[in-house]
């Protein structure tokens, strides 16, 4: 059996994390949040930012502009 973390409103995908968080140093301030839940929203987040990154360089527009070095850092704080 696979273990899973447990279902929390965070628990989808960074959409979510950026509507609940105006900032990456929100999550990492959130102290209702486990170490594991925040580098999981966070992880997610970077993942989205990677991706909108990617989009903009092949000339897709759309979607808000992330921080990604401002994700890192929050990452790199747990």
């Amino acid at each position: 059996m696979i273990d899973r973390l447990p279902q929390t409103p965070i628990d989808t995908p960074g959409n979510a994390a950026r509507g609940a968080y105006g900032h990456p140093m929100d999550v990492v301030g959130d102290t209702g949040l486990t170490k594991v839940e925040k580098r999981r929203i966070l992880t997610e987040w970077a993942q989205d930012a990677r991706a909108l990154k990617r989009a903009s360089g092949e000339g897709m527009s759309g979607g808000e502009n992330a921080n990604l070095a401002e994700i890192e850092r929050a990452l790199d704080l747990l």
